[in-house]
């Protein structure tokens, strides 16, 4: 079944007047061929509509091919352009007098509807068939969509010509149903990011991507992104749950439910799975650091459901079978001293500006204030969440002001209304991780506060004083996103964090009164290690020691630093670990 009309034929009636009757005449005599030599039935006609029948596939589209490409030369009267659009399906209709009636004829016009001028689609059925019979026939797979009245949706394909237009606006479909948000601003520099999400999940590999990163590194809104352009996909739809407010198992449940528009018993399992286990969905599952059960649940899920697949965020990792862990990073910061239109093309520096520009449209990046704004970025760690919060103080202070407020202060903030608590400061983006821990947990972390850059496992053992292997407590704050692992030249480990979270790490230091026992450590271990390596610098081992020192000198000029106080404080002269490092 073919059924094909003009797109937009008010008004072209419009544009070509008395003459609109000669080129709907000339529409006619050109379909009306093709349909003849392609041995077609026409059986019924109303305006510049066609619902035509065929004994074969292959027919229908090569009668659609040529009536296309007649249609795309001829010369129209004064410019014009009459794009006609098809759709073809292939079914068993009921033949009722000289007419055909059945839901497949309405599925054949429905698909027809959702296309556009100069363009064919066809349903699933038929694009079967005529690959089967024509394999060199070229399809483009437009997705799952629902179209009105018909209550499952339909996989539609795109017949493909290389003489005919192949790129067409979104078909005109009611869509796959889905709740995602939409996006406030568009996702910057994240092109990378997102190709490499949609590929794992448009696939049959991956039916459980998990998107890990600390907080305000902008997993929320990468989730969503991916989850968009893989909403056709899914015959049953693409559904955004928030689950930052759950905090147990229970609250879990109901709210995926609700999202989903189950109701009564059906909100909790075991029903809850028999509501979900033939829909083929994409659950986007927001937040769920804070939730114990989450892994549990997720695992039940996947089980249950088996053409499910869930892209979460988290700043852990679930660990549960088959997940894969993406990591996301903050965005590329360009490199000091680039001009304004060479930063302008990396991610830090891009949101910045267009975040500026939403607040203060006469803002622009220049070669006078880009040196500051890539500063920001920089202090920033190229944190989204913190990069829109500074963005938005364009509005009151020029960039090297705001630059000069970063350095005293994590209290930078937002104004907007919709901002979840937890993300209204940088503060309390970072205090939601560290909420999530245990006590020993928070005395490590804010113990690493005192280092000046990233160290080695002997020097967390030394600072922290933690009893067994460092590298457990390690791993459990890198599970939050607190911490991050860097390799050494020679393959090991070094503990580094983020600026922000630093300055986070030594607040809490501070108020827990152990800022001064903590700093005493971290000198003295740095002074054992310059005293180890100082003699080396005049060996054959020269090169070894100086590549040992510069990799801590952000460590050694920290507790240089501390030494050099405490000495000043105690009017003593100078420090052992001066003199050592002199």
């Amino acid at each position: 079944m073919l059924f094909s009309d003009i797109e937009g034929s008010t008004r072209l009636l419009t544009q070509l007047g008395v003459r609109y009757g000669e080129a709907l005449s000339v529409q006619r005599s050109i379909m009306r061929d093709e349909f003849e030599h392609w041995h077609g039935t026409e059986i019924g006609t109303e305006g510049d509509s066609f619902f035509v029948v065929f004994a074969a596939a292959t027919d229908a589209v090569n009668a659609a091919l040529a009536a296309q490409r007649r249609l795309a030369s001829y010369d129209w009267p004064d410019g014009a352009m009459v794009r006609v659009r098809m759709g073809l399906h292939t079914g068993q209709p009921t033949r009722l007098e000289s007419d055909y009636v059945g839901m497949d004829v309405h599925r054949a016009a429905r698909i027809a509807s959702a296309s556009h001028g100069g363009q064919i689609v066809l349903s699933a059925t038929t694009a079967q068939v005529i690959s089967d019979q024509s394999p060199e026939l070229e399809l483009k797979d437009l997705g799952w969509h629902r179209l009105k009245d018909i209550p499952q949706p339909e996989r539609i394909l795109q017949l493909m010509a290389d003489d005919l237009p192949q790129e067409f606006p979104a078909l005109m479909s009611l869509g796959t149903p889905t709740n995602l948000p939409l996006a406030p601003s568009p996702i910057i520099g994240r092109d990378g990011e997102l190709a490499e999400i949609t590929a794992q999940l448009a696939g049959s590999a991956a039916r459980l991507v998990t998107l890990t990163g600390p907080g305000g590194s902008g997993k929320t809104r990468l989730a969503i992104a991916a989850a968009g352009r893989l909403a056709s996909s899914r015959a049953d739809g693409v559904y955004f749950v928030p689950l930052a407010m759950a905090n147990t198992a229970d609250v879990m449940w109901s709210t995926i439910a609700e999202t989903l528009g189950i109701v009564g018993e059906g909100r909790a399992p075991p029903t809850f799975f028999e509501h979900i286990a033939q829909r083929d969905m994409l659950l986007v599952l927001d937040n769920l650091e804070q939730l114990t059960d989450a892994a549990l649940i997720v695992s039940e899920l996947l089980v249950h459901a088996r053409q499910l697949a869930i892209l979460a965020t988290s700043r852990r990792p679930l660990h549960v079978t088959g997940e894969y862990q993406h990591p996301v990073p903050p965005l590329e910061i360009p490199a000091s001293g680039l001009n304004a239109q060479d930063a302008q093309l990396r991610g830090a520096v891009a949101l910045f500006v267009h975040r500026a520009q939403m607040v203060r449209p006469s803002f622009q990046l220049t070669d006078d204030n880009v040196a500051d704004v890539i500063a920001v970025c920089i202090r920033l760690d190229g944190l989204p969440l913190a990069i829109e919060l500074a963005a938005a103080r364009t509005t009151l202070l020029a960039p090297h002001a705001i630059l000069s407020r970063l350095d005293r202060s994590l209290e930078l903030g937002g104004a907007e209304l919709d901002r979840p608590d937890r993300q209204r400061t940088l503060r309390q983006t970072i205090a939601w991780s560290f909420d999530l821990l245990t006590a020993d947990q928070q005395r490590f972390f804010r113990q690493l506060g005192v280092f000046g850059g990233s160290c080695d496992l002997d020097a967390v053992a030394a600072v922290t004083q933690t009893p067994g292997d460092p590298l457990d407590e390690v791993a459990g704050l890198v599970d939050v996103s607190l911490i991050r692992i860097l390799d050494d030249r020679a393959g090991e480990p070094r503990v580094d964090l983020l600026q922000t979270v630093r300055t986070f790490a030594r607040e809490c230091l501070d108020a827990a009164g152990e800022s001064e026992s903590v700093a005493r450590r971290h000198a003295h271990h740095y002074l054992a290690l310059v005293e180890e390596l100082g003699p080396r610098l005049r060996t054959a081992e020269y090169l070894t020691a100086r590549d040992r020192i510069e990799s801590e000198l952000d460590n050694l000029r920290g507790a240089l630093a501390w030494s050099l106080q405490e000495t000043t404080n105690k009017a003593t002269g100078r420090s052992a670990f001066d003199c050592v490092v002199s």
